[in-house]
């Protein structure tokens, strides 16, 4: 079986989760646009967010948050894999999606847990995610950077 057939649609995150301390996060590198809340809310990049992000490493979606629906930057990777960084607060459910293919299922993001991370092999294309709260409130960070990292 090719990479192809086990790209995106397949393996849109692949949820690693982990106890993860805080450490200090880097600053932004190649978002394309800046994220926009569909519901209006504000949604602004966060430095010191907690993502235990790499040194050094080269983000492809700034360390992000929110509290409602949004649509992440679209990027494309650099390499055949990134990894999302993600963590969220609160009662209500936090999932990923993927736009270019939204019949695929949500990755989700457990609420006041550890930090999840998932690796991701792809294609080099356009990457466009989105951030979903559902039943219930909660404050979500997400940050997206280039090639796989030890964890």
């Amino acid at each position: 079986m090719g990479r192809g057939a086990i790209a995106v649609p397949a393996l849109l995150v692949v949820l690693l989760t982990a106890a993860c301390t805080a450490t200090d996060d880097t600053a932004p590198h190649d978002a394309k646009s800046s994220p926009a809340a569909r519901s209006g809310q504000s949604v602004k990049p966060v430095r010191g967010s907690g993502l235990d992000l790499p040194a050094g490493a080269r983000l492809l979606v700034p360390v992000t948050e929110g509290t409602a629906d949004t649509d992440l930057p679209a990027f494309e990777p650099v390499t055949d894999a990134y990894t999302v960084h993600a963590s969220c607060s609160g009662a209500g459910t936090v999932t990923i999606v993927d736009r270019k293919h939204p019949d695929q299922a949500p990755n989700r993001v457990k609420c006041d847990g550890p930090i999840t991370i998932g690796q991701v092999y792809t294609d080099l294309v356009e990457q466009a995610l989105s951030v979903h709260v559902s039943k219930g409130a909660a404050t979500w960070r997400i940050a997206v950077v280039s090639g796989t990292h030890p964890m």
